[in-house]
């Protein structure tokens, strides 16, 4: 995924930044900087100077403090707020998928709906059962399977869209026209043919995506299973319990990216 928030450089980045905007680290800086500026400014003397460095030393070891020694602190957060926010659009797209896949029709994905929801919820439950929800790592393994579950709504709100746009082709009405004019033979006629035969095959190029998009949910959904059968399996009691997780969530991380790639 193009900006993945879960990627290690992105997570990186949120503690850089929020280690950055402790107020230790912040307004020791800003007094120093303020300081300084008024010592030379004023010409108040060496001793301004000599604790505005204070300020800045106080400042750099606050943030050395912050981001290499409470680096599992500000990622929790971080992980937190992501599962948050994706729960918020997981919510949204749900009430706003169940009504539109009903409206086309899409007995298929109104079942692919059903279905991931009982699935992620069985995901959770089993995660639940190795990991504590207060560690970061529950945290940020169950954000990367949200981010499949987004990935699969994506594609269902794609397969929506796509059956919308054919949802006033009369299809049946079509066939019994081309009927029709293919017995009348007419100069006219055959410009009529050429345009209700394009109108057809833009119909079923919207029902062959449909189709592919459906699979690729379906493809989703099995690996999800697998991802949790996986975990699982994991023993916790024994020395290759992180390693057997890590393998199962980057399994599940690269799910979330093929999927992510069909909902475009």
């Amino acid at each position: 995924m193009k900006n993945n928030p879960l990627s290690q450089k992105a997570v990186k980045k949120a503690v850089l930044v929020n280690s950055l905007q402790h107020p230790l680290v912040l307004y020791s800086a800003i007094s120093g900087i303020l300081l300084a500026a008024s010592s030379i400014a004023f010409q108040l003397g060496n001793i301004p100077l000599i604790i505005s460095a204070g300020g800045a030393v106080t400042a750099v070891g606050s943030w050395f403090f912050q981001f290499f020694l409470r680096t599992d602190r500000y990622s929790q957060t971080y992980f937190s707020e992501i599962h948050a926010r994706l729960s918020r659009e997981k919510k949204q797209k749900l009430s706003k998928l169940r009504i539109e896949l009903k409206q086309v029709k899409s007995l298929g994905g109104i079942k692919q709906l059903e279905l991931l929801e009982v699935k992620y919820r069985n995901f959770e439950e089993i995660l639940s059962s190795k990991l504590s929800p207060t560690e970061m790592t529950y945290s940020r393994y169950l954000s990367i399977a949200e981010q499949v579950y987004l990935a699969v709504l994506d594609n269902l709100d794609k397969i929506f869209l796509t059956l919308k746009s054919i949802s006033a082709v009369d299809k049946s009405h079509l066939t019994q026209r081309l009927n029709t004019l293919e017995k009348d033979g007419s100069e006219k006629a055959k410009k009529e043919q050429e345009t209700l035969n394009r109108r057809l095959v833009l119909h079923q190029q919207q029902l062959d995506r449909s189709s592919d998009m459906m699979l690729a949910n379906e493809h989703a959904l099995t690996e999800l299973d697998e991802v949790s059968a996986k975990i699982a399996s994991v023993q916790m009691n024994k020395g290759r319990a992180d390693v057997d997780l890590d393998l199962a969530m980057e399994e599940l991380r690269r799910l979330a990216e093929r999927t992510d790639q069909y909902a475009r």
